[in-house]
């Protein structure tokens, strides 16, 4: 097993993704949000994995209304087309508490035995995956060996929680009219009127509560 701890400037995400995704057999990702330039650095290779008939697994989360509506749209359609693709959101609603969708973890394999994990600060937009100043650290290692053990167990256990979304078309759309006028409200204002009814018709879609909650923002 190997360890190294590495920035964007001396080796980007997005292209270690790019390489070492082209004859992978099993790409998971789990990020606090992304866009569709991040989505589009991985999106050939995660559609080569799928069409060879490998999976895929992404979770990410929404609870900042700043991930991209386009990028959720290719997913779903992406997790319409084949069986093995596993597609999940995280979106909060109490945000004003510290139950924030925030992890940064991905990992492949072309073989199931041998794994590449990486574990740090990048989020799967593009700057994340490129342009930013980010740290991560890059795991090489077996599958029974325990760093790598962990972050599919880790992984495992956040693409399975009880209030992971899993995305549709009527999600889509609602989730689009929230992005909308979210990009209207100035940050740091208290959300309300059309903005609470919004939360209120996705809380309906997805079955959960919205008692006393008050959207946080991007800012804290």
């Amino acid at each position: 097993m190997s360890t190294s701890v590495i920035q964007n400037s001396e080796l980007a995400l997005g292209e270690m993704m790019r390489t070492e995704l082209n004859g992978a057999d099993k790409f998971c990702a789990a990020s606090a949000f992304l866009n569709s330039g991040g989505l589009d650095a991985v999106f050939p290779a995660i559609e080569g994995i799928l069409e060879g008939e490998g999976e895929v697994s992404i979770v990410h989360g929404a609870d900042f209304r700043i991930t991209d509506p386009k990028a959720i749209a290719r997913l779903v359609v992406l997790k319409d087309r084949y069986a093995r693709m596993t597609y999940k959101v995280q979106l909060g609603w109490d945000l004003t508490r510290s139950h924030r969708f925030h992890p940064k973890l991905y990992f492949w394999t072309a073989d199931y035995v041998s794994y590449t994990s990486v574990v740090g600060s990048s989020n799967l937009p593009f700057g994340g995956l490129f342009s930013n100043t980010e740290v991560k650290t890059v795991i090489r290692g077996l599958a029974t060996d325990r760093p790598i053990e962990q972050c599919i167990s880790i992984f495992g256990s956040l693409v399975s929680r009880a209030d992971s979304i899993e995305p549709d078309y009527k999600f889509l759309a609602k989730y689009q009219e929230l992005y909308d006028h979210a990009a209207d409200a100035p940050l740091g204002s208290v959300l309300e009127g059309d903005m609470q009814a919004l939360y209120s018709e996705l809380a309906e879609l997805i079955r959960l509560p919205i008692d006393d909650w008050q959207p946080a923002t991007q800012l804290e």
